[in-house]
């Protein structure tokens, strides 16, 4: 009960704030969706809460008395936006002559709170500072999560996370909830390697073997081989110091470790010849070839959102009524048609190769080292877990996962600063500009606003 009043409490703050800082009604959103997940554990509110419901509310009403500011940024560079928009009205559109009405208006119902506040994000979150804080309360949030489920297994002796369902009642699994978890994941990781206090160190860096064992518990073979792709593109990425060489190493050391027997087991599994694979892994290869296949036949707005899966058993010839695809992109292409997979993709993609061209200016034109410091942090963190997750999620997803669209966000207002910022640079006639580009005439151009 106590648990409880405090939820509502904390959720009637985040309202409040929001009527006057609409950024962190943003803010609040998507840190009460990943510290109430849709199971109910112990004291948490229950699913049904209606909290998403109120904080959008608030923040659209906090939006409008102040005239909706923010939404300042250069059209070239809101691209990632307006593909969001393109694929929401294709899904829109897809719905009106879907197969399954119920499976679409429940996946509609989220779908479009989702991506409202991730293009909120994108117009209101303008600096350096704000980026940080969304990514550290996200963090910390998943980090709740993820102690709760290490507590369970080290009290009882097994992980009940991964063997009952707990997403959206009863109806999810544990390749979902792994999947959304590696963004987090990634953030804590470079939060952990790059901010300067000691005590946040340490708290992000435990949050991240938190994370990393939780996915070892809940045995989800895709999101094991997503987290590598992450920490892979990290090591890669990262200015090396000391420090973090340190970590890195300590980092190997205590993920060999943490996984024991069991989990090595089955992520060795994910490697044996296909006639080999056990039931599960050996029926992908079977759903996915079903799905190109409705693709193929229903390319324009598909079959309904999230309603390919309908079809697979008759594409297949399988005996169940209905099999989830286990792959982003077929979920999107059976379900809201190619044009709509376009959208979505091209709308990571944008954010995350904008992340990446980054540096060069990043490093060139931030004159606040604090400002560098966080724009740092949050392109590593874009960078390593949008790719560790579509890694994942080529395996087994769902576009319901918040944790992409918060990234997508981070990374299209992390490139559209640095960029503003660079421009402004140019005009000012700076002379630290003008010497780089004589000095550096390839790249500079090649990192100019036009891109």
């Amino acid at each position: 009960m106590l648990g409880a009043l405090l939820t509502i409490a904390l959720v009637v703050i985040g309202c409040g704030v929001a009527l006057t800082r609409p950024w962190w009604g943003i803010v609040a959103f998507y840190f009460f969706t990943f510290l109430i997940p849709e199971w109910n554990w112990r004291w948490a509110m229950p699913s049904y809460f209606p909290y998403q419901t109120m904080i959008t509310v608030c923040t659209l009403i906090g939006l409008g008395l102040g005239g909706f500011p923010g939404f300042k940024l250069r059209i070239s560079l809101m691209s990632p936006m307006f593909g969001m928009i393109a694929f929401i009205a294709l899904a829109f559109m897809s719905s009106l002559s879907t197969i399954g009405p119920d499976l679409t208006a429940f996946y509609m119902r989220y779908l479009w709170k989702i991506i409202l506040m991730a293009c909120l994000a994108m117009g209101l979150i303008d600096t350096p500072k704000k980026m940080l804080v969304l990514l550290m309360a996200i963090c910390v949030a998943q980090g709740y999560n993820s102690l709760q489920i290490n507590v369970q297994y080290f009290q009882d002796g097994f992980s009940a996370y991964s063997r009952n369902g707990w997403a959206f009642g009863m109806r999810g699994d544990n390749n979902i909830y792994s999947s959304a978890t590696i963004p987090m994941l990634s953030g804590s990781l470079a939060l952990g390697l790059l901010l300067q206090r000691t005590w946040q160190r340490v708290l992000f860096l435990s949050i991240a073997v938190l994370a990393t064992h939780q996915i070892m518990l809940l045995e989800s073979r895709g999101a094991m081989l997503g987290a590598i792709a992450a920490f892979g593109v990290l090591v890669l990425m990262v200015r090396k110091t000391t420090y973090i060489n340190t970590v890195f190493a300590c980092g190997l050391i205590v993920g060999a470790l943490l996984a024991g027997p069991p989990v090595v087991k089955e992520f060795a599994s994910a490697f044996e010849s296909r006639d080999n694979l056990d039931g599960s892994a050996a029926s992908r290869f079977v759903v996915w070839k079903a799905g190109l296949e409705i693709t193929r036949d229903y390319p324009l707005l598909g079959v309904g959102p999230w309603c390919g899966s309908m079809l697979v058993p008759s594409y297949a010839d399988l005996p169940n009524s209905r099999k989830e695809l286990h792959n982003i992109f077929l979920e999107i292409s059976t379900g809201c048609g190619l044009l709509a997979a376009f959208a979505y993709f091209g709308s990571f993609w944008l954010a995350w190769y904008r992340s990446l061209r980054t540096r060069p200016l990043l490093y060139r034109f931030s004159t606040v080292p604090d400002d560098q410091s966080a724009l740092e942090i949050v392109r590593l963190s874009v960078i390593a877990g949008l790719a560790g997750y579509f890694v994942a999620s080529m395996f087994s997803a769902a576009a319901l996962s918040e944790s992409s669209y918060v990234f997508l966000a981070l990374g299209s207002c992390m490139s559209t600063y640095v960029r503003q910022f660079s421009n402004s640079c140019e005009k000012q006639d700076e002379p630290n500009v003008d010497s780089l580009a004589q000095e550096d005439a390839v790249v500079f151009p090649a990192m100019s606003i036009s891109n």
